[in-house]
């Protein structure tokens, strides 16, 4: 009973940390996702200047709403998740190394949150990238989801396999490398903030790059309706086949600026919140 009432406050704790966050990064950095699936639509790659130019400074906001609606529940969500998972697995003794849990304990932690989450919030995910795409006519997010409830689960769950290939190395990789990142930092100086941001930084600058072309199928997957993207392995082959491996690298910068400001907005935030709230 005494290890659940003391559980309870830290899972409320991370729920509550995670909403803040979640929407704090998911307003400030819209622009960078909708131009980002600007880009990785088009069957020919074009410039982010092009983008910008063909579509009005509030256009960049499109798709906030349904974005909104995966991002900030998925965030608490996936601290909640890991405020529970990382104690239980250094329970595990092959995954704990010195009494904490090891790089691999955290790197699984990390990746089995990201996707569960990912997995139930994937209708939102959908619906966001078609909102960004311009290619639907939706014109409202309750339109968008009565279109993919008729299109049923196969709608729904559009995608999903990519960004489970995406979601899983990413998260793994990433918490793997922030818990590393922080140590490291630790011993270098106190100040607390400053270790945070830079660990957060630096491990969603490495996990992005390193993910990023299936953040490129996931995309071509849920906006495209030709029969060449209705599969992981066809989508692969004809990004291949027409732009090469340029190709599966399109809106890195901007993912890649995302994933480090969001990282460290939603980090910097959960650790600040969790250390005064404790």
């Amino acid at each position: 009973m005494a290890a659940n009432a003391q559980s309870s406050p830290k899972v409320t704790r991370s729920l509550a940390t995670g909403l803040v966050s979640g929407f704090a990064s998911t307003l400030a950095l819209q622009p960078f996702d909708f131009v980002k699936t600007q880009l990785q639509q088009n069957d020919a790659s074009v410039g982010i200047r092009s983008v910008l130019k063909s579509n009005g400074p509030l256009s960049l906001w499109r798709g906030t709403t349904p974005t909104l609606w995966r991002n900030v529940p998925g965030i608490a969500f996936y601290f909640t998740s890991l405020s529970r998972l990382r104690p239980a697995l250094a329970n595990v003794p092959i995954l704990r190394t010195n009494g904490r849990l090891s790089s691999i304990g955290d790197a699984l932690a990390g990746a089995t949150a990201r996707t569960a989450v990912g997995f139930a919030l994937n209708p939102f995910s959908v619906l966001k990238a078609r909102m960004e795409s311009r290619l639907y006519s939706y014109d409202s997010v309750w339109t968008g989801l009565r279109s993919l409830a008729r299109e049923g689960p196969k709608g729904m769950l559009r995608g999903a396999g990519a960004s489970a290939l995406r979601d899983a190395p990413f998260a793994g990789i990433y918490m793997a490398a922030y818990q590393s990142f922080k140590r490291i930092g630790s011993r270098m100086t106190d100040a607390g903030a400053v270790v945070n941001s830079v660990a957060a930084a630096s491990a969603a600058g490495v996990a992005g790059i390193v993910t990023h072309p299936f953040d490129v199928l996931k995309t071509r997957i849920q906006v495209r309706e030709e029969v060449r993207y209705r599969t992981i392995r066809g989508t692969a082959a004809y990004i291949w086949k027409t732009t090469g491996v340029r190709g599966f690298y399109d809106g890195l910068s901007l993912r890649f600026g995302r994933k480090v400001a969001s990282s460290t907005i939603a980090w910097v935030v959960y650790e600040a919140i969790i250390e005064r709230w404790h």
